[in-house]
C-alpha cells in the first residue's frame, strides 16, 4: 500500500539536459527530447523518445484528460532547435503517449529495439550514469498506470519521466514513469507493453 502513497509523478518543468545518442560507457541511448506541453494556462513537461524520423513516444499522465486536453505540443532538442508535435495517441492505462512531429513523413516502423534485461541502464539529466543489476517486475493498481511495471534501483529527478532505460546492448527496457523518492526507486513502463502499445498505433518494433 506504501507504493501507491509515495508514488511522484515526475512531470514538472526542469531544465534537463536532453540525450541525442549519447553512448556512455559503451551503452547507447536513443535521442530524446523535452516534451513541453501547456494547457489551461499550466506549462508542464518531460521526455520523450525518438523512435523513427517521425513518431516521439512519452508518458501520458503529463496531459490532461483525453476529452479536454489540447492536442499540439513542443519538443526541444536541447540544441537550439524545437518543434512542433501533435498528439496521436494516449493510453492512460499503459501511461504512454504517441506524438508525431509536424512536417514529418509517417515511418511506420521503428529503428529502435526493445527487450528485456536484468540490468538496466539510465542517463540521467546531468549525464550520470545509474545501473539497476536486480530490476524485476512488479504488479501494480494504481490508477492510470500499467498492471506491471519494472522496478529499478535507483531514484531519478523531476523531469525525467519518459526517458528511456536500456539494457547494456542498447535495446529498450522501459521507459521511466514513476518514482518513490523515499527508498531512492523509480518504476517504467516495461518494454512488452511499449511494444504492445505502438502495435496498437500501427507502427511495426
Amino acid at each position: 500500500m506504501r507504493f501507491f502513497l509515495v508514488i511522484i509523478f515526475t512531470i514538472i518543468l526542469s531544465s534537463a539536459t536532453v540525450l541525442t545518442g549519447c553512448t556512455p560507457q559503451n551503452v547507447t541511448f536513443p535521442p530524446q527530447f523535452t516534451v513541453i506541453y501547456t494547457a489551461k494556462n499550466t506549462k508542464t513537461t518531460c521526455n520523450g523518445v525518438k523512435i523513427n524520423d517521425c513518431f516521439v513516444l512519452t508518458v501520458a499522465h503529463i496531459f490532461d484528460d483525453i476529452y479536454e486536453r489540447e492536442n499540439i505540443c513542443t519538443l526541444d532538442d536541447r540544441k537550439g532547435s524545437l518543434y512542433e508535435a501533435e498528439v496521436i495517441k494516449v493510453d492512460f492505462s499503459a501511461d504512454l503517449a504517441l506524438l508525431h512531429m509536424k512536417d514529418a513523413d509517417y515511418d511506420k516502423k521503428t529503428s529502435l529495439a526493445f527487450g528485456q534485461s536484468k540490468t538496466a541502464v539510465f542517463c540521467d539529466s546531468t549525464g550520470g550514469i545509474k545501473r539497476s543489476k536486480n530490476t524485476e517486475t512488479v504488479n501494480c493498481l494504481s490508477e492510470n498506470k500499467p498492471d506491471r511495471l519494472l522496478k529499478l534501483n535507483f531514484g531519478v529527478r523531476k523531469g525525467e519521466s519518459g526517458s528511456a532505460v536500456v539494457s547494456p546492448d542498447g535495446k529498450i527496457t522501459g521507459i521511466i514513469c514513476a518514482a518513490d523518492k523515499f527508498d531512492e526507486i523509480c518504476y517504467a513502463v516495461p518494454s512488452e507493453i511499449i511494444v504492445e502499445f505502438l502495435s496498437q498505433c500501427g507502427i511495426r518494433v
